[in-house]
Parts: structure tokens; sequence; C-alpha cells
């Protein structure tokens, strides 16, 4: 390989946020970019399915708080030039009792983190929370805590708007392209697909919950349990009710396995005059992203409309556009954000991987780190907690 034969400077496998705003990040580098995509652009097959998701800092992990408010400017940014609006300002309630930990942390770490950092938080009561929210019949024990620095994610114009400005840039978007080989080398990277053969300098590859299509290439696969993660929306039927964004925390019980919900308000961008909702849990875990579903389990609709039953008051329990988006879980939930680990993959710092979940509030931060491993070789931001070399990261030689 030498620097005539390259198609491109870049090229980034998988289309989704991360890898439109790691490819939008490297051409603003000054890189010749092309993305390589196995669906079309704007998918529901991977993490960005649906209409909304959730901006937030109230996290266990006060490192990302911090990244979380750099990437909120960085959003501020994109919309400027996307002429778009991409976050919609709404308070977060995260509420119920302090469990152990859970795939959202908990409340009181949450708080914790946050008048740490000298953000503004206001506890209530679960009486407070009956008054002024759209719930009933909370626990005595039930406490909240809100925080108004939050906000909801327009998923489609944040899509959209990658894509226009990756156009504007220069950079190449393909569609319908699986990569079925790769493979490192002293001078590039050399990517097959089904229609092609690519050669680049370097790779970053940011499949989501496909990630292992990939490193299966270089014998190795990630621990990753795959959730095929519900959701609907259900009709506000009381206009009046002010709707905040929320995590409701709670043991699990003989009835429900899961007492871990979540909801988005009303926006006009998603299902106007509904609120979307869902258990944060999922009846249908998986270790082949191939036995993905696209329909939910009756169980989780039915655990979310007994919830909804008990536990609200102006919002029908019949469900509408029921699905799902599949979300990869790594054993200590937080993502993977590195160059190739080095005992797999020869001249490993040629490609970036990004994969994991929980990631949308930080999509133009973690493509701007991207793109600075790839063209720069390093990065101005700590990312030590991200290691691909981690332990339980790595599960086995394939």
């Amino acid at each position: 390989m030498n620097r005539f034969e390259y198609d491109s400077d870049v090229i980034v496998i998988g289309g989704g946020s991360i890898g439109l705003a790691s490819a939008l990040a490297a051409a603003n580098m000054g890189q010749s970019v092309t993305v390589l995509e196995q669906f079309e652009f704007g998918n529901q097959s991977g993490s960005s399915a649906g209409h909304v998701r959730m901006w937030r800092a109230a996290m266990t992990e006060p490192s990302h708080a911090v990244m979380a408010f750099e990437s909120w400017k960085m959003y501020q940014e994109l919309a400027c030039l996307a002429d778009k609006k991409l976050l919609h300002k709404q308070g977060l309630l995260n509420f119920g009792i302090e469990t152990d930990y859970t795939e959202q942390g908990t409340i009181e770490t949450a708080y914790e983190v946050l008048t740490d950092l000298g953000k503004n938080c206001i506890k209530y009561t679960n009486k407070q929370i009956e008054a002024r929210y759209p719930f009933k019949n909370l626990p005595d024990n039930y406490f909240g805590i809100y925080s108004e620095d939050n906000a909801v994610i327009d998923v489609k114009s944040l899509l959209d708007s990658l894509i226009t400005l990756n156009k504007r840039r220069g950079v190449c978007l393909t569609s319908n392209e699986t990569v079925i080989g790769m493979s490192s080398e002293a001078n590039g990277v050399c990517i097959k697909t089904d229609n092609h053969t690519y050669y680049c300098k370097k790779a970053i590859v940011t499949p989501g919950p496909y990630a292992n299509e990939i490193t299966k290439l270089f014998g190795f696969e990630l621990d990753m349990l795959f959730w095929n993660m519900p959701f609907a929306y259900y009709k506000v039927i009381d206009s009046s009710l002010e709707f905040p964004m929320w995590f409701q925390f709670d043991f699990p019980s003989d009835e429900s396995p899961s007492k871990l919900f979540y909801g988005f308000p009303p926006v006009s961008f998603g299902r106007n005059g509904y609120v979307r909702l869902a258990v944060d849990w999922a009846s249908h875990k998986f270790r082949n992203i191939s036995e993905r579903k696209y329909v939910p389990g009756n169980i989780d609709i039915d655990i979310t409309r007994q919830y909804i039953e008990k536990y609200m008051r102006g919002v029908s329990s019949t469900p509408i556009d029921m699905t799902s988006a599949v979300h990869a879980q790594l054993a200590d939930n937080l993502s993977v954000l590195d160059f190739m680990p080095h005992d797999h993959v020869d001249h490993h710092k040629n490609i970036v991987l990004f994969t994991g979940g929980w990631a949308f509030k930080f999509v133009p931060l973690f493509g701007k780190i991207c793109a600075q491993l790839a063209v720069d070789g390093a990065t101005e931001y700590d990312i030590s907690e991200l290691s691909v070399n981690r332990d339980g990261i790595i599960r086995q030689r394939v």
C-alpha cells in the first residue's frame, strides 16, 4: 500500500450517529473521508432507532457528567452549523427509592455528582411529586431529585444534520456496503466489502451492536450482551399535565422483573400528544446480533402498561407504535473508545474502535475523540476508563 492507492485518508465503518460525527470531525481536520454503512443511512436496525434520546448529566460517574456537559456545548455548535434545533431543554426527574447500582446509576449518586459540579437540583417528597407531575399512588418512601439541565435529543434531526454537514464537507457516504474482510498493515488499512476493496490510512470502526462482526475478522470478540430494548407511545388524555423526562427507580418484585422505568414528554418531532415510555429492561437478551427482534415481547409492554395504570394519571395505557432498539451492553455498563487491542491487531493504532450503549448524549464529543485518535494518534480527553483492554471486555478468540 502506498499513498497513491488510498481511496480516502479515513474510512469510517458504521453510519450511525457516532460514525457520522466521527466522519464530520475527521473531515473538519482536513481529511478525505468515506463512510461505509451496511444498511441505509438513518435505518432502524441499530442503536439509533426511534425519534428521541436523553441528553442528561445525572449520572453516577463524575467523569461522564463532565463529558456530557462538554458534549452539550458541541451539540449547540453542531445545531448552529446545521441551522436546526437538536436539543430541546427539558428537566429530568429521578425518583423512587435508592436502589443498588442500575444501568442508569442511582438517585443519590447522580445527585451528588451534579451538586459537586455546582448544578442546581431540587429534592421532592412523594407527595410533592404527585402534586406537580402526573404520578399517583407513590409509596411513602419514594423521593425525587429534579435537575433542569437536561434535554430531549431530536434523533432524526441529528442524523439528518450530520448527513447534510458531511456531504457539505465532501465526505463520501456509501450505503449497503457490508464489510467482509479487514487488515491493518504498516502503511494503512485494507477493507473488503461485498462490493469493493478500499484502502485508507486510518479506519474508525463504529458499527454499534454490530461491532463483533468486525472484531471477529481479527480473531476476537467483545463480551457484549445485546438487549432488545422495547418502547411504545401512550396518549396523553389530560393536556394540562406537565411532563418531565424521568426515571423511576425501585427494586424488582415477584410481580415485575424490573421496576426501572423511563419516560419522555410529548414532543412535536416524535409522536405529538403522546409520551414515550418503557421499562429499562429487556426480556430478550442475546449474544449474537442475528437474534435481534424488531417487535417487543408481550411481557415488556405488559409491565409498562401495568406501571401506567398503577402509577400514572392522565395517560392512556394503550400502547401504539410499539418497536425496539438494540442496545449493546458491556459488563461494566460503559463504552469502548480506543484503538484496536494490540494483542489481536497488527499496527493496532491504524484502527479506532467505538461501541457500547447509553452514548447518545456524547455523540459530537465521541466523534471528535474518534477523529483525533485516527488522525493525530492521541486525544486531549482522558478516555482511559473506556479502554478496550480493561477487564471483562474481550471475551474470546474466535
